[in-house]
C-alpha cells in the first residue's frame, strides 16, 4: 500500500506563523504533525510513502530524513505550489502510484490519535473516507451519508448561505482508495480538470453518482483527531494532542473553552436552558440580527423587567453586570468598603483597600451587623462563590434595613439556584433607598457568552450616575433578541432552575460518598465547594491536572481562596449524565 502526503501549500491562512517554516513542522508537545503522520504510517506496515512539497521543500525533506532515516521516504515537488490547490499536488502523486497500489491520501496538517491510520490500512481492498460529525469551529468540506456509504461531497463553494450543516459529517481529508477508483475516476478527472486552483475533493463532488464509488464512511471519534488551517487551531491541537499543556492553556485563555474537546466544570451555567426551541429560533434570525443595531436603553429596560417582575424605572440593563464595575468604583473610590473573603475577584480588583469578612465557608450572621456599622458600602455576594453560602432573603433584607446609613451592594447573579427567590422582588414590596442590587443572567439563563445583567435599585441618582458612564449601545442584537425569546419560555427557565437544583442535590450526596472527599459545603449556587482528604495543599492543583490530561474534565482548584491552606475544589453542576463522568473521573484519580 502506498502512502501520499500533501505538504506542498504555503499555508496562508497560518500566517505569520508560516513566514519562515511549514505548517506540517510546527511544534505540537515534543512533535510535529507530519511527524505524526510518518510515524503511523510506518506502524500501519506501509510500504512506500511519497510527500508532495512546495513551500519550504528543503526544510520538510530535510526534516523528515533526520528523523525517520528508515521510512520509505520519496518526494515529489510541485514547482507551482504557490499558484495552484490541491488538486495539481495530488496529480503530481498519482504518477508515481502503480497500478495495481491501493493508496492512502493523508494532508500535511492533521493530528490524528494513534491508531486511526492504522484502522484505515486494515482489511479488504476497500474505498473509505474518514469523517467525523459536523461541530463548531469546523469548516471545508462536508458529506451527507447514505447506508455508511458517501452520499454527496459539499465542497465549501457549494455551501449555500442557507446550508443545513446539522445532518453532514466533516472530512478528514483522510482517504483510502483502491486502484480501480484512482484509475477509473480520480486520475482521469484530475487529467482533465482546467481549474488548477480547485480542491481533489472537488473532484469527487462532480461525480454523477457517487454512491456508486462505495465509498466508506469511517466514523472517528470526537477528539481523536484536529486540523491545524489558522493560527486559532493550534492551541486546540496542543490541548488534545499535548495534553499536559491543558492547564497552561486554560490558564491563559481564562475562557474559549468552545475550542476545546472539554468537559467542564471550572465555569458555572445553567445547561438546562435555553431550550433546543429558542436555539433553532437564535439560528434562524442570526443573518438579520448581526446586520442591526439593538434597542435604545429604556426599550431594554422595559423588556428586561417584564422578565423579572419590576418596575423598569428602577433597572438598568447591562452588557454583563462587569459593565458597573468601573463606574462604582470611581463612585466609592473614598468610601469605607467591606467585601466577603473569600469571593468573586473583581471585587477585590474594584475597591483594592477594602476590609474583608470571613465566609469560612460559612458565614457569622450576627457578626456582619457590626460590619456594616463599620463601613459605608458592604458588598454581598448571594450566593457567593466560591463558598456557595447563601443568606436567606428574608435575613438580608432585615440587615440591610437595620443599617440605612450603609450602602448594600448586593450580587444576586446565582440567585435563581436558591429555590426561595430573590431579594430584588422583596424590595419591590418592601424598598430600601440603600440596596444596590447588581446580577450577571449568562449563569442562570445559560449563555454567558452573551452579555447581560443588570442593577436594580430606588435611588435613581446612585442608577443615573452609572449610567451616565455607560456607551450608549452595549446589550448587542442577538442577546436582546435572546431576551425577547426567553420571555416566551418563563416557564422552562424556572423549569431549568429547580432541576438544577435537583442535579445539584444528587451531585453533592454522590460526592460526599467519595473516600477521598472530606467535606461537600452546602450551596446555594449551581456549583458545589468540595474539601478534599488529602492534607497536601497541593492535592487540589494535582488532581486538577490529572482530570485535565486523563479525562479532559475541568474542574477548578479554588484553594488559594482561603487562608486554611485545605485543598479545596469548585465543581459546576451539569447534566446528570455529565455528572456521572466527573464522578467515574474522581473515583479513578482521587488519591
Amino acid at each position: 500500500m502506498h502512502a501520499v502526503i500533501l505538504a506542498a501549500g504555503c499555508g496562508r491562512r497560518m500566517l505569520p506563523l508560516t513566514a519562515s517554516s511549514h505548517k506540517g513542522l510546527l511544534p505540537i508537545g515534543d512533535t510535529t504533525p507530519l511527524d505524526r503522520i510518518v510515524d503511523e504510517l510506518i506502524t500501519s506496515g506501509i510500504s512506500r510513502i511519497t510527500v508532495v512539497t512546495g513551500h519550504q521543500a528543503e526544510e520538510v525533506e530535510q526534516h523528515l530524513r533526520a528523523h525517520h532515516p528508515d521510512a520509505p521516504l520519496s518526494f515529489v515537488f510541485n514547482e507551482r505550489y504557490d499558484s495552484t490547490n490541491n488538486i495539481v499536488s495530488l496529480g503530481l502523486a498519482l504518477q508515481h502510484v502503480e497500478n495495481d497500489e491501493e493508496m492512502i491520501l493523508v494532508e500535511c496538517d492533521l493530528l490524528l490519535a494513534p491508531g486511526t491510520l492504522e484502522r484505515l490500512c486494515t482489511g479488504a481492498e476497500r474505498n473509505v473516507a474518514l469523517v467525523d460529525r459536523y461541530r463548531i469551529g469546523m469548516d471545508g468540506t462536508v458529506v451527507a451519508i447514505d447506508d455508511g456509504h458517501l452520499a454527496a461531497i459539499y465542497p465549501p463553494a457549494l455551501q449555500p448561505d442557507d446550508f443545513a450543516y446539522v445532518h453532514t459529517y466533516k472530512t478528514l481529508n483522510v482517504y483510502r482508495f483502491t486502484p480501480s477508483l484512482i484509475r477509473d475516476v480520480m486520475a482521469p478527472m484530475i487529467a482533465a480538470s482546467r481549474d488548477d486552483h480547485a480542491y481533489y475533493e472537488a473532484i469527487l463532488a462532480l461525480v454523477p453518482d457517487l454512491r456508486a464509488l462505495q465509498i466508506e464512511a469511517g466514523i472517528v471519534e470526537a477528539g481523536s483527531w484536529t486540523e491545524i488551517d489558522d493560527p486559532v487551531d493550534l492551541a486546540a491541537a496542543r490541548f488534545a494532542f499535548a495534553p499536559h499543556e491543558r492547564a497552561a492553556i486554560l490558564d491563559r485563555a481564562r475562557g474559549g473553552h468552545w475550542s476545546f474537546e472539554l468537559l467542564d466544570f471550572s465555569f458555572m451555567v445553567n445547561v438546562r436552558f435555553p431550550t433546543p426551541a429558542m436555539l433553532a429560533a437564535m439560528r434562524h434570525a442570526l443573518a438579520d440580527l448581526i446586520g442591526s443595531y439593538g434597542s435604545a436603553a429604556t426599550v431594554l429596560d422595559e423588556k428586561l423587567s417584564w422578565l423579572l417582575g419590576c418596575d423598569p424605572s428602577r433597572l438598568v440593563t447591562l452588557a454583563g453586570a462587569s459593565q458597573a464595575y468601573p463606574p462604582l468604583r470611581r463612585i466609592w473610590r473614598d468610601a469605607r468598603v467591606a467585601i466577603p473573603a473569600p469571593t468573586f475577584g473583581e471585587y477585590a480588583r474594584m475597591f483594592p483597600t477594602a476590609t474583608t469578612y470571613a465566609d469560612a465557608p460559612g458565614l457569622d450572621l450576627e457578626a456582619l451587623d457590626d460590619v456594616a456599622e463599620e463601613h459605608d458600602v458592604m458588598v454581598i455576594v448571594n450566593p457567593n462563590n466560591p463558598t456557595g453560602t447563601a443568606i436567606p432573603v428574608a435575613a438580608l433584607h432585615g440587615l440591610t434595613a437595620r443599617h440605612p446609613g450603609t450602602v448594600f451592594l448586593v450580587d444576586e447573579s446565582f440567585g435563581g439556584f436558591t429555590g426561595e427567590g430573590a431579594l430584588r422582588e422583596l424590595l419591590e414590596k418592601q424598598p430600601l433607598d440603600n440596596v444596590l442590587i447588581i446580577a450577571s443572567l449568562g449563569k442562570t439563563l445559560g449563555v454567558s457568552g452573551m452579555r447581560l445583567g443588570y442593577l436594580y435599585g430606588h435611588d435613581r441618582r446612585l442608577l443615573d450616575a452609572v449610567v451616565a458612564e455607560l456607551p450608549i449601545w452595549g446589550v448587542g442584537s442577538q442577546t436582546e433578541h435572546f431576551l425577547e425569546l426567553t420571555l416566551k419560555a418563563r416557564s422552562e427557565f424556572h423549569e431549568s432552575l429547580q432541576a438544577t437544583i435537583a442535579d445539584r442535590a444528587a451531585l453533592a450526596a454522590a460526592l460526599a460518598e467519595l473516600s477521598g472527599v472530606a467535606q461537600v459545603h452546602p450551596s446555594g449556587g449551581n456549583f458545589l465547594l468540595v474539601d478534599l482528604a488529602d492534607p497536601d495543599p497541593d492535592a487540589a492543583a494535582g488532581l486538577r491536572d490529572r482530570l485535565l490530561v486523563h479525562a479532559s474534565i475541568a474542574i477548578k482548584d479554588v484553594t488559594a481562596r482561603f487562608p486554611d491552606a485545605v485543598p479545596r475544589i469548585r465543581v459546576g453542576v451539569r447534566l446528570p449524565e455529565d455528572n456521572a463522568l466527573l464522578l467515574a473521573a474522581l473515583r479513578r484519580h482521587l488519591r
